[in-house]
């Protein structure tokens, strides 16, 4: 018996084998770009500076993990503006919560009984707090590689049901090279002095330069992204 392949058959077995090589390219690519996760925690590298509008550079320097997990690397960055000072501290999380209060806690030693932070959120960017603590004014969120910050678990989970998945990362999961879904983050702590003796506003009036340093500081990651 001979088996008949007309035209048609042959058009779609062509079709066939052209997706098969462009989900293997695809792949391939994923590969290369997005190695085994937990590597890249062991093997990541902060920038020694990042630029932000209207800040100058002081300094920058590597932060002290506070037990022996890589992923709890960080940098500090130092800034100023005239005799303005502005300090980010920025630590990769290979695995978080995003509950803004125990990682204030836990990084920062600010007891969440000490301060009633305000929530924001701007569409496209994100939830972060702004608060204030012992003549400081804070911000603090937690930037995910891509979609929007977040400050509580529930915020960060849906950011990662959201954004965090892809066929590729499905695929590689199988492999057992990634996780199902991405649960990387960048929790950052922006903070400036605030001296309310000069001003009855000066707290309402840092929190707009760190709203605006923190715009720059998501735009740089995201074009950014770590590894």
């Amino acid at each position: 018996m001979t088996l008949k392949i007309n035209k048609w058959d042959g058009f779609r077995i062509a079709l066939i084998a052209v997706a098969i090589s462009g989900v293997a390219v695809v792949l391939s690519n994923e590969f290369l770009s997005n190695k085994n996760e937990s590597k890249a925690a062991i093997n990541i590298k902060f920038p020694e500076t990042i630029p932000l509008p209207n800040w100058q550079a002081i300094s920058s320097s590597d932060l002290t993990a506070k037990n022996e997990d890589q992923s709890d690397l960080g940098r500090l960055y130092q800034y100023h503006n005239g005799q303005e000072k502005l300090k980010i501290d920025a630590r990769y999380q290979l695995y978080t919560d995003s509950n803004a209060s125990r990682l204030l806690m836990v990084y920062e030693g600010i007891p969440p009984a000490t301060i009633l932070p305000k929530t924001k959120y701007i569409k496209d960017l994100g939830h972060y707090y702004l608060f204030d603590y012992k003549d400081q004014a804070y911000l603090s969120a937690c930037l995910p590689p891509k979609g929007e910050t977040s400050v509580t678990q529930q915020q960060y989970v849906n950011n990662r049901y959201r954004y965090g998945w892809s066929i590729p990362r499905s695929f590689f999961w199988l492999i057992g090279q990634q996780d199902l879904f991405e649960s990387r983050c960048l929790w950052t702590v922006v903070s400036m002095p605030v001296d309310t003796y000069a001003s009855a506003d000066a707290t309402d009036k840092a929190f707009e330069q760190l709203e605006k340093a923190w715009f720059a500081w998501f735009d740089w990651w995201q074009k950014n992204p770590f590894p």
